[in-house]
């Protein structure tokens, strides 16, 4: 059901304002509203930056965690805990921070000396100081590469001018050489050598070898190694302390969203106003009795221009699907909650599409212990407990297909692959009453707002004229169905245009209006998927028994036979809970919603403590 909203309005002392605001977030009953006089308690530009840099660093230290237990990230605190800023958390968040950036520095830096110490391990066997390699008097020296195919006609150019050319080590820029040529010599010779391809280089102007050179590199890679070694065993001990940071950015969220709180002020008042549960009037009452008794509290319906957001209530059943309908939109305030019908067709129209029993099973007891280890919150507990719930329809669809595991034993009602037409027909007739009970929703919003000619005419006749159809396939139900059909046509020729004055403008209308039968046909058809799920689903499952019982001819057969078996029932069982919850929720959304459902809703978002990284909050 869809639970009524009040307008509450609330005026405090100001000096109350900040306990006033905590005690209300901590009640998560309030949802503030904005008016043209508001005021900021706060700008929370520095929570929300401390936030950023919070997630940044709880992304570094991660990197560091040791390999965690299955299950094991679950985290609650009491609420004194929760609110209670310590300069620890902080303090632990600077450390990881200045951490993180040594060690960026650091690789950075061990990246350019690993790209130094390998271009100077070409000149390794260089023997002079790099300072000795300038112009001299008599001499001039060239370092450089040249290709290797010119090396030889390189020598020789050199020997022929009485200077010397050394080899060093060849590399993929061509063989690394030293030339020295006589200062009376130089012009020509270097003409010619560059004519070669010779490409010169110039090394750093230092009094030290080549070697000496790398050595020191070497030394200061080394200990920038052991000081990277150092920082991360410090950060791999702050990871066990990684719960500090997730409460730290959870403590800021929470701090900004109540600085952010719209708040009206004058000279030593407060007002506050916005949404509250009806059922719930007491507890907001309460949350503000804790910290003053010096306030003035009203709550007034909804008025005719006012749109509440959207709250529903329902057992833990239908409540679990209402994550379905809510992907779709919710429902504005003055509709029908559609969750508890549409709940239980997605139930029912999920289980078909297994039909498996050893699926469902599986289903079960996997989304089971993934609720109780995992503990999910929101809309991901939901979906859990959808797929689990939907694991039981599973199980009693497949049972009566006769579906193990893909292997057949028993069907109690038919069995899809030898019975397609059968299984066409089950799928059409499910979807004849899941249409008539969208159509019923709608009768019933009709009459709850006093609109019986509205609820007869519009959803009976088209009620009338699918039941009357389907009653044209039974023999015995020829005549009565034929009655329905001629029933429900003439209500909507005759009455589907009552808007109209114009008595032909009336009938015109109604006629045309008749034409939607088109319509309720192909939705009706649409849920030939049904079959199709199905299908494939039974079709891969036989296949993965019948390869797995193809290789069972020796051990190592036996073996990996038992692995086709897993994977491919794994494989099937993932593809077929993704088909599934796709092709029913399409079926709601299209065929079941489009016959009374409008949507429009917007979700409650009351004051509230921001748990994005922490579970729980537990009381003192």
């Amino acid at each position: 059901m869809i639970v009524p909203m009040k307008k509450v309005h609330i005026v405090a002392l100001k000096e109350d304002l900040k306990p006033l605001l905590s005690s209300i977030q901590k009640s998560g009953e309030l949802m503030l509203l904005a008016s043209e006089d508001i005021v900021f308690e706060e700008d929370a530009i520095y929570e929300e930056n401390v936030i950023q840099r919070t997630d940044k660093s709880m992304r570094f230290l991660k990197k560091f965690q040791e390999k965690q237990k299955l299950f094991s990230n679950y985290h609650e605190v009491d609420y004194e805990t929760f609110v209670t800023l310590d300069p620890k958390r902080e303090q632990m968040l600077e450390q990881v921070e200045k951490a993180e950036e040594k060690l960026q520095q650091l690789r950075n830096e061990n990246e350019s000396l690993k790209e130094s110490i390998h271009f100077y391990d070409i000149w390794k066997d260089l023997d002079l100081p790099l300072d000795k390699l300038n112009f001299s008097r008599y001499v001039n020296i060239h370092l450089g590469f040249v290709a290797g195919k010119n090396v030889e006609t390189l020598k020789q150019l050199i020997f022929e001018t009485g200077g010397e050319c050394n080899l060093f080590k060849n590399t993929s820029d061509g063989q690394a050489v030293l030339i020295a040529n006589y200062v009376e010599d130089e012009q020509a010779t270097m003409e010619k050598v560059r004519l070669l391809g010779f490409n010169e280089i110039t090394l750093p102007q230092e009094p030290f070898l080549v070697a000496d050179i790398i050595a020191r590199k070497e030394k200061q890679l080394e200990t920038n190694e052991q000081t990277i070694l150092a920082i991360t065993e410090e950060m791999k001990s702050l990871s066990k302390q990684l719960t500090e940071l997730k409460l730290l950015s959870d403590q800021m969220a929470s701090v900004s969203e109540m600085k952010r709180a719209p708040v009206t002020k004058t000279l030593s008042a407060i007002y506050l106003q916005g949404w509250v549960r009806s059922d719930r009037q007491k507890t907001l009452i309460k949350a503000i009795n804790e910290v003053t008794d010096c306030y003035d509290i009203d709550f007034s319906d909804p008025g005719p221009e006012e749109q509440p957001p959207t709250v529903t209530k329902n057992n833990r059943f239908v409540s679990a699907f209402e994550t379905i309908t809510d992907m779709f939109g919710k429902p504005s305030p003055d509709e029908v909650d559609p969750n508890p019908m549409m709940s239980f067709w997605y139930w029912i129209i999920f289980g078909i599409m297994m039909g498996d029993v050893g699926y469902g099973l599986t289903m079960v007891i996997l989304f089971s212990v993934l609720i109780k280890l995992l503990k999910p919150k929101g809309n991901s507990l939901k979906l859990f407990k959808v797929l689990m719930f939907s694991g039981i329809t599973t199980m009693f669809w497949g049972a009566l297909f006769g579906s193990y595991f893909g292997a057949t034993w028993n069907p109690i009602l038919l069995e899809p692959m030898k019975d397609p037409l059968k299984m066409l027909i089950l799928s059409l007739i499910l979807g004849a009453l899941h249409i008539i009970s969208g159509l019923l929703v709608k009768v019933y919003a009709n009459i709850k707002s006093k609109q019986y000619f509205a609820a007869l005419v519009d959803q009976g006749s088209w009620i009338l004229i699918i039941v009357g159809l389907g009653m044209l396939f039974l023999p015995k139900f020829n005549q009565a169905g034929t009655i329905l059909l001629i029933i429900g046509a003439a209500m909507i020729v005759l009455f589907a245009g009552r808007q109209n004055k114009n008595i032909f403008g009336r009938l015109g209308s109604g006629l045309y209006s008749l034409y939607g039968a088109t319509s309720y046909m192909s939705d009706i058809l649409s849920y030939s998927r049904i079959l199709a799920l199905s299908l494939s689903t039974a079709v891969i499952a036989m296949v993965m028994n019948m390869l797995a019982g193809m290789v069972q001819g020796s051990v190592i057969g036996f073996i990996f036979s038992i692995v086709i078996y897993l994977v491919g029932h794994v494989f099937n069982l993932l593809m077929g809970l993704l088909s599934a919850y796709v092709h029913a929720s399409r079926l709601q959304y299209i065929e079941f919603f489009g016959k009374f459902y409008e949507g429009g809703g917007y979700e409650f978002k009351p004051l509230s403590l921001k748990l994005n990284h922490i579970n729980q909050i537990k009381e003192n």
